[in-house]
């Protein structure tokens, strides 16, 4: 089961933190590594936490892609 059930199948194309930061420029300033300092919603409701992600831009023809992973660092 998805942790963010609600965001299956929607565009996230621009996404923004708990803060309204749009976390676009993490895909943009690097082609791959480690980007700090954006806040998301925990699973299982609470106040949000601060994230880590390691996010690599992928090529495919035309378009840029962006395929990460973040974790909660408390």
């Amino acid at each position: 089961m998805p942790f963010y059930p609600e965001l299956e199948r929607k565009n996230q194309i621009d996404p923004k933190d708990a803060a309204g930061r749009p976390l676009i420029h993490l895909v943009e300033s690097e082609e791959a590594g480690w980007g700090t300092g954006y806040l998301w919603p925990r699973p299982g409701g609470g106040a949000p936490g601060h994230k880590d992600l390691y996010m690599r831009r992928v090529r495919l023809e035309k378009q840029t892609l962006g395929v990460g992973s973040g974790l909660f660092v408390e």
